[in-house]
């Protein structure tokens, strides 16, 4: 899955909100509509924040959280945003595709 990440502002201070658009779509094609999407805020080595949203038709949301209001100077943070999908494929079956698996014995 390819997902894009957009702040809307270039940087933040302590006790700020911030909003992270995010945007997924899929490797073969197509937007993952309904899709959940992992967040996690990191600052100064502490999560912050933690949740899962939901994708929209169109394979996007918005990430949103407020910054602790007391930070140290220098301090790091990232945001890790992971897609929560469960892939799946049809095993084909006899009976189901019209075809018939060729069984081999061996004695």
């Amino acid at each position: 899955m390819i997902i894009d990440l957009d702040f809307d502002k270039h940087a933040y201070g302590a006790g700020e909100s911030v909003s992270l658009a995010v945007s997924a779509m899929r490797a073969e094609g197509g937007a993952p509509a309904g899709a959940k999407i992992s967040a996690v805020a990191v600052v100064d080595a502490k999560v912050v924040h933690e949740s899962t949203f939901v994708a929209d038709s169109e394979g996007k949301c918005t990430v949103g959280f407020v910054l602790p209001h007391v930070m140290s100077e220098g301090v790091e943070g990232n945001v890790t945003v992971t897609p929560v999908e469960t892939m799946g494929k049809t095993i084909p079956l006899p009976g189901k595709c019209g075809c018939v698996l060729p069984v081999r014995w061996v004695v």
